[in-house]
């Protein structure tokens, strides 16, 4: 119907907003895919890209890129909130690695 999968990996909703945004013509499901990322998409891709690099260099044990985006695409503003996010993940977080999230957060907002 849409074609094979090619690559399966997770991506931010900035980087799927400024992809939907190269799409001339959408299908349905992309046009609620664009109404979806314009309206929850809070960063650009620009910083988005260096938030990503700067929590990978941050080197929290067990942080996988779906944690970090799922991270980036909530933006949480409080220990707690980190807690929730990553309660259904095998990664469990230091308060030092917590705080290291939240103050690389805290730079793209």
């Amino acid at each position: 119907m849409f074609g094979d999968v090619l690559d399966k990996q997770p991506v931010t909703l900035s980087f799927a907003k400024k992809e939907l945004a190269k799409l001339k013509n959408r299908n349905y499901e992309q046009k609620l895919a664009k109404e979806y990322v314009d309206k929850f998409s809070t960063q650009n891709w620009g910083d988005t890209q260096k938030a990503i690099k700067e929590i990978q260099k941050a080197d929290i044990p067990r942080l996988k890129d779906h944690n970090i985006m799922k991270l980036l695409d909530l933006m949480p503003l409080n220990a707690d909130e980190v807690k929730a996010i990553m309660a259904k993940e095998t990664v469990t977080l230091s308060k030092e690695n917590i705080q290291k999230i939240l103050e690389i957060l805290a730079k793209y907002r």
